[in-house]
């Protein structure tokens, strides 16, 4: 009989623990690209690119850090004439702010964010369609 387990098996094992304290591990440590306020950033979500399982199912997305400062209004719009995209916008954690879908009045979302606290946040570039992929842009303005 093998005495070792297998990686996958001791993560297991620590996620039950966990959750039987009542804590948990995040799902999936997301990359980022860092980017800038105040640029426009051309990219395409493909095949290739991670599905969330998290904030939309089953969606393609990209994920973008960016550094925001306090008390400053913040203009961010993804535009795509390719899918009806979608924008979330999270904390360093993870944690959702905001969301949008159609904010602008057409199928380009738009969210307006003053932060009460300067930081890192991050951007999902993604779709409101399960598997849409195509062109996009992505606007930071303050």
């Amino acid at each position: 009989m093998n005495r070792l387990l297998s990686a996958k098996s001791v993560m297991l094992c620590l996620m039950l623990t966990l959750a039987l304290m009542g804590l948990a591990l995040p799902i999936a440590p997301v990359s980022a690209e860092p980017v800038s306020p105040d640029l426009n950033y051309n990219g395409s979500l493909t095949t290739g690119c991670p599905i969330s399982s998290k904030y939309r199912a089953g969606c393609h997305y990209r994920m973008y850090n960016v550094t925001l400062n306090a008390n400053t209004t913040y203009l961010i719009t993804l535009e795509s004439s390719e899918f009806d995209s979608y924008l979330v916008l999270l904390d360093s954690t993870g944690r959702v702010l905001i969301e949008d879908d159609d904010g602008s009045g057409t199928l380009n979302a738009q969210i307006v964010f003053r932060p009460t606290q300067s930081g890192t946040y991050r951007i999902m570039a993604t779709t409101y369609a399960k598997g849409a992929t195509g062109a996009y842009r992505l606007n930071i303005r303050p």
